[in-house]
C-alpha cells in the first residue's frame, strides 16, 4: 500500500499545477470498501492545469484508493492532512 505521502507527492509531479496553487490531501473514512481514503483539493484553476488536475486524481483514486497516513502527524479536527504550496 502506498503511503499517503508518496501519493501526495505523485499527485504534485501529475498535476502539473500552476506556481501559487495550494494543494491540500485530506483523510477520509471510506463507506465502502471502493470509496478511495484520501481527498485532494485545491484553488481556481485555468482549464489545462484544471484537465490535469482532473486526470491525476482519476489515475490515483482508481491505482491507490487506498493510502497508509501512519507518517502523517498533521491534523484538521480528527482528520490527517497534508498540505503544500507549489513554488516552482
Amino acid at each position: 500500500m502506498k503511503t499517503a505521502e508518496r501519493l501526495f507527492q505523485d499527485f504534485i509531479q501529475a498535476a502539473g499545477l500552476p506556481v501559487g496553487n495550494s494543494v491540500v490531501m485530506r483523510e477520509r473514512r471510506p463507506e465502502a470498501d471502493a470509496e478511495p481514503s484520501w481527498v485532494i483539493a485545491t484553488g481556481n484553476l485555468p482549464d489545462d492545469a484544471k484537465e490535469r488536475y482532473e486526470k491525476a486524481v482519476t489515475r490515483l483514486r482508481e491505482r491507490h484508493p487506498h493510502v497508509n497516513w501512519g507518517h502523517v502527524k498533521d491534523r484538521e479536527g480528527v482528520w490527517r492532512i497534508i498540505r503544500a504550496l507549489k513554488t516552482a
